[in-house]
Formats: structure tokens, sequence, C-alpha cells
């Protein structure tokens, strides 16, 4: 049977990205930029390796150090997705127009796993 937590976790993203309009793309670009929205305490317990930091309320005044390409995709994720929707809202408003909220760690692994071959 499988973790009622994670089954509950991966539907409550689903939902997350139904209520945006957002569709994943089935084969993202190898350039994706990958972001990390959590705090320094919880990238410090685990991460995705070729993910950078930047917690989400600094996403607008941080992301100029990792891309200036509007049309860069970006790949955002967080412990459930939140973060990460309110980080996505930001960048779009400053003209990022490929910007994908991917979940939360375990679904970004997976996610990333599936589609983009590093």
């Amino acid at each position: 049977m499988p973790n009622l937590k994670a089954l509950i976790a991966s539907l409550f993203t689903l939902s997350l990205l139904s209520a945006c309009g957002q569709s994943l793309p089935d084969t993202p670009d190898s350039d994706a930029l990958v972001i990390d929205v959590r705090t320094q305490q919880e990238w410090g317990i685990s991460r995705i390796s070729d993910a950078v930091l930047i917690p989400y309320d600094q996403i607008s005044s941080q992301i100029a150090s990792q891309t200036t390409d509007l049309e860069q995709p970006i790949f955002l994720y967080c412990r459930s997705g939140n973060r990460a929707s309110h980080a996505k809202r930001d960048l779009e408003r400053l003209g990022y127009t490929q910007v994908f909220n991917i979940g939360s760690l375990r679904d970004a692994s997976e996610y990333l796993q599936r589609n983009i071959e590093r």
C-alpha cells in the first residue's frame, strides 16, 4: 500500500499545478535552472544536487545572479509546492516566461529524473 502521506502530498502538488493552470513540459531543456526556494536549514538537510538555493522571499532580488535570460526554463521546488508557487509568481512579475513549480523535493526529484538527463 502506498505511503498515505506521500500520496496526499502528490495530490496537493497536482492540485496546486491545476489551480495555477500550469502544465509541465514532458521534455524540458537540459539547460533548465533548478532552484530550491526553501530555507538554508532545509537545504542543509537534503537537496537536489544540481539545484541552487534561493529562498522564496529572496527570489526577486537574487535571480539575476543565476540568469537574466527571461526565456530560460526555471524549475522551482520547496517542501510542499506552496513557496515555489509564490516564487513563480514573483519571477513572472519580473518577466520570466518559462517558470515551473515542480512541487516538493520528492516530486521535483521524480520529475527531473524522469524528464531531464543531466
